[in-house]
């Protein structure tokens, strides 16, 4: 039974590389070439219609609303990162990172299909990510804004986050700026006080900006012998309040 299951395994093999070795590998370069390095796919234009809570309980309190959002904000990076580390690895082997039910099931026996199947769904879930990590970021500080309020009600004693971005000069902060993370958003993140980061995007509306960590591009050899991107800080990004940061000479 074993000699009879390893006989069929291999000719569903057999016949999943023929397929591959069919496609032209012009055809191939042609179809990768048409999506984006992982760290240009941006967030969906209706971000803001997406509900990043799905069927979850939103705790009332701010002090445990914003317990909530940090973990679904971790959880969230997590998946994105799975994500982009997916993305990268079908832009650099092509029809090697697809599997035999992708080649043989999911697209008919159609290798270039499967793997434009595959680029695809990759890009929505990047964005998907994207979008949700705006909305919960937003949802943290409007948490972490509400616990103020709660432990410390007299205004004059401390000011609002807004008020407190607002007396920052928002031109100091452009792409490509150097900071220095000097106040921490949340308790659980005060590890990173002292951490540098660098600006990618400017939020003027709302105080904020979107920084990676400043930390240069790692690269590795794949199994093919090329040269491809092991890690790139510039795909995981955070926002931060320009009051939380301090622009580096």
């Amino acid at each position: 039974m074993s000699t009879e299951g390893d006989a069929k395994n291999k000719a569903i093999d057999d016949e999943a590389a023929a397929l591959v070795a069919a496609v032209a590998p012009a055809a191939v370069a042609a179809l990768i070439a048409r999506y984006p390095e992982a760290e240009h796919v941006g967030i969906r234009s209706n971000w803001y219609e997406l509900d990043p809570h799905s069927a979850r309980r939103v705790p009332v309190a701010p002090a445990a609303r914003a317990g909530y959002l940090a973990k679904l904000i971790d959880s969230n990076q997590a998946e994105l990162q799975r994500d982009i580390a997916r993305y990268n690895d079908l832009r650099a082997r092509g029809l090697a990172a697809l599997s035999r039910c992708d080649i043989l099931i999911s697209s008919g026996g159609r290798p270039l299909e499967a793997l434009r199947c595959a680029l695809d769904l990759k890009t929505a879930h990047i964005s998907y990510h994207l979008s949700i990590l705006v909305r919960l970021a937003l949802e943290l500080e409007d948490a972490h804004a509400a616990q103020a309020r709660t432990i410390r009600p007299a205004p004059a004693a401390v000011p609002a986050p807004t008020a407190a971005r607002a007396a920052v000069d928002m031109s100091a902060f452009r792409p490509g700026v150097r900071c220095e993370i000097v106040a921490a958003s949340h308790p659980s993140a005060s590890r990173d006080v002292g951490k540098r980061v660098i600006v990618d995007r400017v939020n003027p509306e709302y105080g904020s900006v979107w920084a990676h960590d400043d930390k240069p591009v790692t690269y590795r050899t794949n199994r093919a012998g090329r040269r491809v991107v092991d890690h790139d800080p510039r795909c995981i990004q955070t926002i931060y309040g320009v009051d939380q940061l301090r622009v580096l000479p």
